[in-house]
């Protein structure tokens, strides 16, 4: 779970370079309390962690309704739009920009990395070992 003012910040993730990561194969300083409740007006995405905030936001099942846990950039037509993307390559991707994102831009995307792997390791998508792992 995650702090309220580290799931503000994370609406940052939206910048077009975001949309790119998700997509390609291409891949602290001090402790954030992870364990906070996320409150439910803001879901967030359940492979990334983007908050979903505005309807754009939301991916779509095969059918074409929005999806209820992915973004846009990760979910599409009832599926991943990068399904063999593994966690570990999701935190390779998302550290370089986790500091600037939670607003900690001094944050080293190394640093990053453990903060990372703690919120994503609570999402949907990564809870399915038998198919998301490296």
């Amino acid at each position: 779970m995650i702090k309220k003012t580290l799931f503000v910040a994370l609406g940052a993730l939206t910048f077009l370079g975001f949309a790119a990561g998700c997509k390609s194969k291409e891949p602290v300083e001090e402790p954030v309390d992870t364990t906070a409740a996320v409150t439910p007006e803001v879901p967030i995405c359940q492979s990334c962690a983007m908050p979903l905030t505005k309807p754009e936001d939301f991916g779509t099942e095969a059918d074409g309704s929005p999806s209820k846990d992915y973004c846009i950039y990760c979910y599409a037509d009832g599926k991943f739009t990068n399904p063999e993307m593994t966690m570990e390559q999701m935190i390779e991707f998302l550290a370089p920009k986790w500091g600037e994102w939670t607003k900690r831009p001094d944050l080293s995307a190394e640093d990053a990395k453990k903060e990372i792997e703690e919120v994503l390791k609570g999402l949907k998508r990564w809870k399915m070992p038998e198919v998301y792992t490296s």
